[in-house]
């Protein structure tokens, strides 16, 4: 009994040495494989039976990360990685001749691969992966090559900062074999959009979408893989750190005429407003590209800002010079500043008069109808010491502050127009883009 049990054993063990054997992938064996098929083997022939008919390189594009998006240069840093896969007639080989290996990794360096270059880069020009020599690629029995270069590539990005900051940008990389004719290399594609398996979100911008061609370029002398990536720009820094503030100082220069006069602060505190948003537009402006086809229409914003500051500027001299004249205040100037002083009482009376509170004392006391025509008549006009009236009782301050109520609600309605045709502009093309 214990004779049949050790012979039963004795079977088994053969049967498992030899499927062992069979199976065995040793060292010797992909030496061996790997000498053979570099035997006589050059990388500087295409590897194709036949010399006459192109070879096909299917490549795909798997982004890594959006390292920068210079607006000013109009470059764009990616880092990628590119799949290649194509069939190398020179080295394929019978599994059962070399122990049942099927596959094999051989140095980039020591073997045919496309010598691919990105037409848009911006720099010296190299195929890319040509200095990865240390990186492999992997064949299968039959020549199936698979090969995975990846590299930081800066290329060139022509941009529309017409919305900026909520502007939509679409770069460009187009790839081509350098050297080999449509006829002797043809790029295909192998997907339709760009693969994000290892992709790291940019903080600055997000990808909306991306398109995958390939075909004929330069009326059919080379064949290409171009990849457009869309691009959407995150707008909470800019909108908080430049335009908020921009639209804040500028408002607060229209607010210079409700600054009394006598404290002979109106001409600094305009100024310095001026000069403050004057910053923030070179801000804005160093970080935009330096060209006048698109210019960004914040740009404009800006400009009309600086005008509207400007003129503040204007108004306030204007402004002191009617509250410091000695003269006697034309007849003219003097009806109409009434008018105007008319209006602004009967337009406080009306709000006053639907509130439950009533008009105040000291407005009763001080505006009553002094004319048949409807103009009122205030007892603190010509009360100024030295100040100058007309025979109506209105002085050159009546008419300064006047015209500063005037100038006030016009600067307003400049400043109120153009930020809403601004917003107005933006909202409309930046949710029309987002739904296309």
């Amino acid at each position: 009994m214990k004779a049949v049990d050790v012979r039963v054993a004795s079977i088994f063990f053969v049967i498992f040495a030899v499927c062992t054997r069979s199976e065995g992938r040793t060292f010797n064996d992909t030496r061996t494989l790997l000498s053979d098929l570099l035997n006589g083997y050059t990388a500087d022939v295409r590897p194709v039976f036949d010399q006459a008919a192109p070879l096909h390189v299917n490549m795909s594009m798997d982004l890594g990360a959006i390292q920068d998006l210079d607006e000013v240069q109009e470059k764009i840093t990616i880092v990628t990685v590119l799949y290649m896969m194509w069939l190398d007639a020179g080295l394929t080989w019978d599994p059962a001749l070399y122990n049942g290996i099927r596959e094999i990794t051989i140095p980039s360096n020591s073997v045919w691969t496309p010598q691919v270059i990105l037409v848009s880069s911006i720099g010296p020009l190299k195929p890319i992966g040509s200095d990865q020599g240390w990186l492999t690629v992997r064949y299968s029995h039959d020549g199936s090559a698979f090969w995975s270069p990846g590299d930081g590539v800066v290329s060139r990005c022509i941009l529309d900062v017409t919305l900026f900051p909520f502007d939509t940008q679409s770069c460009e990389f187009k790839f081509i074999p350098w050297g080999q004719l449509a006829r002797e290399v043809m790029l295909k594609q192998m997907e339709d959009k760009v693969l994000t398996t290892f992709y790291e979100e940019n903080g600055q911008w997000e990808i909306v979408s991306s398109h995958v061609s390939s075909g004929d370029t330069a009326g059919g002398f080379f064949s290409h893989f171009t990849v457009t990536i869309d691009l959407r720009r995150r707008p909470k820094f800019f909108f908080a750190n430049f335009m908020l503030p921009v639209v804040v100082i500028n408002l607060l220069s229209i607010f210079v005429f409700c600054i009394p006069v006598q404290s002979g602060e109106r001409i600094s505190f305009t100024i310095t407003v001026l000069l403050s948003v004057a910053v923030f537009m070179n801000i804005v402006v160093a970080n935009l590209p330096r060209n006048s086809k698109n210019m960004a229409l914040v740009c404009y914003l800006l400009l009309a800002n600086v005008c509207i500051c400007a003129l503040v500027v204007l108004q306030t001299i204007l402004s002191l010079s009617i509250y410091y004249r000695g003269t006697r205040v034309p007849r003219c100037v003097a009806v109409l500043t009434r008018k105007l002083i008319s209006v602004r009482a009967q337009t406080k009376a009306l709000f006053k008069k639907s509130s439950k509170h009533g008009l105040h004392l000291e407005e009763k006391e001080n505006v009553k109808p002094s004319n048949m025509d409807g103009s009122v008549e205030c007892k603190s006009i010509g009360e100024t010491s030295g100040s100058v009236t007309s025979s109506n009782g209105i002085t050159w301050n009546d008419v300064s502050k006047a015209t500063d109520r005037v100038l006030f609600w016009l600067s307003l309605a400049w400043f109120t127009t153009t930020a809403l045709l601004y917003m107005g502009f933006v909202l409309y093309h930046y949710t029309d883009s987002f739904t296309n």
